[in-house]
């Protein structure tokens, strides 16, 4: 095993230590991607707290640790959030799963809950993701950070294009694996997320039309 691999194993360890040490389930599957049974979705991973008793931290492994090393490293971010409970955590926990189908589902929903989930759901990607890039440089771990805040951000933003798009990515086209849409991002976290830099804004467009039928409500 060569030293990427070591570095790799290391980071690996202790999470998956530090994760059974807090009672979390683990589901290493060996597959590409995980079913939601309750969102109806497919995911490369998840970190599930929404019972205390039955904490679930999953990962798809069945591709190249390159693709999932990463996503085990941001899902276990998603715990870290859980274990520290800042307020970006507990303003997470106030969205209902029904609140949150209805924004993926295209089901009637006020544009002021509409805009609290979903910016809710940006900032606690945003803090994930500094966190997994925090948790990279610790563990020296042999990762682009620049192409991978591109990815992040291209992900990030998209919470924002959902406001129009009402549904999650269909499988295997995730924001980040969009070529001109890493490209078009910036290599370094933004200062604000408040708004979708234009041509990020006409490529989510191309790539995830917006519902001519947006259902919102008074």
């Amino acid at each position: 095993m060569g030293n990427d691999e070591n570095r790799w194993m290391k980071l690996f360890l202790d999470c998956v230590s530090e994760l059974c040490d807090n009672n979390v389930k683990i589901n290493l599957s060996h597959t590409d991607t995980i079913y939601i049974l309750e969102e109806g979705v497919q995911v490369n991973g998840f970190w599930d707290d929404t019972d205390e008793k039955k904490l679930i931290f999953a990962c798809a492994i069945g591709k190249p640790l390159t693709k999932w090393g990463p996503i085990f490293a941001h899902e276990f971010c998603h715990f870290l959030q859980w274990k520290d409970k800042e307020q970006i955590w507990y303003d997470y926990q106030s969205i209902s799963v029904e609140e949150s189908l209805k924004v993926y589902r295209n089901q009637p929903i006020s544009q002021e809950r509409l805009d609290f989930c979903l910016n809710t759901t940006r900032e606690i990607e945003l803090d994930c993701e500094k966190r997994a890039v925090r948790l990279f440089k610790k563990y020296k771990i042999p990762i682009d950070i620049s192409n991978y805040i591109k990815g992040a951000n291209a992900y990030i933003h998209f919470y924002n294009h959902i406001k129009k798009y009402r549904q999650w990515y269909p499988p295997g086209k995730m924001p980040y694996a969009k070529r001109k849409l890493r490209e078009a991002a910036s290599p370094r976290f933004y200062k604000d997320y408040s708004e979708i830099p234009p041509e990020m804004a006409e490529l989510y467009k191309k790539y995830y039309p917006e519902k001519r039928n947006n259902k919102i409500t008074v």
